[in-house]
């Protein structure tokens, strides 16, 4: 009998946490789930069609001594817009992919210039070494997230947002 009771209370528990997982972002935004795709899924890389590219963003968020960059792209069905944000020391990178001006994902990448960003490494496509100090995946329907898209979506002309 105890068995049959723990048998069922441990499906009750499972079904429970398969139905409740899916709402916990919501509670808790900076929860880490686990990531079910591709590694190569995070890439910061340049692909598809540039729509507009920007140089200096605007807002303190982005400021940094050594300049910051954004790109929008159209991809099949969707669009990718990228930041690039470098310091003297790092740095970060966020890409947000979009349909119908709504972010499908969001990451963002973080590096350091183990060497200070002194010296560029010699026969290197890159000017200085970089190591990468983190990748957080960002929650699409969290307002930090939302808000940080569309600070950076509304420098760029709004034709090509609207064309995503």
């Amino acid at each position: 009998m105890k068995i049959l009771t723990g048998f069922i209370l441990g499906l009750l528990f499972a079904s429970a946490l398969w139905y409740c997982l899916p709402h916990v972002h919501r509670y808790f935004p900076d929860l880490p789930v686990p990531n079910l795709q591709k590694p190569s899924t995070y890439s910061h890389q340049p692909e598809g069609k540039v729509l507009q590219s920007l140089d200096n963003i605007t807002g303190d968020e982005f400021r940094s001594t050594e300049g910051n960059g954004a790109v929008l792209y159209q991809l099949k069905g969707k669009c990718k817009l990228t930041l690039n944000i470098f310091g003297e020391s790092y740095k970060e990178e966020i890409s947000f992919y979009l349909h119908q001006g709504k972010i499908l994902s969001a990451f963002e990448t973080s590096y350091s210039y183990p060497n200070g960003g002194f010296y560029a490494e010699a026969k290197t496509e890159e000017s200085f070494e970089t190591q990468q100090h983190y990748l957080k995946i960002m929650n699409p329907v969290n307002r930090r997230t939302m808000t940080l898209f569309e600070e950076i979506a509304s420098q760029f002309k709004p034709k090509f947002i609207k064309a995503c």
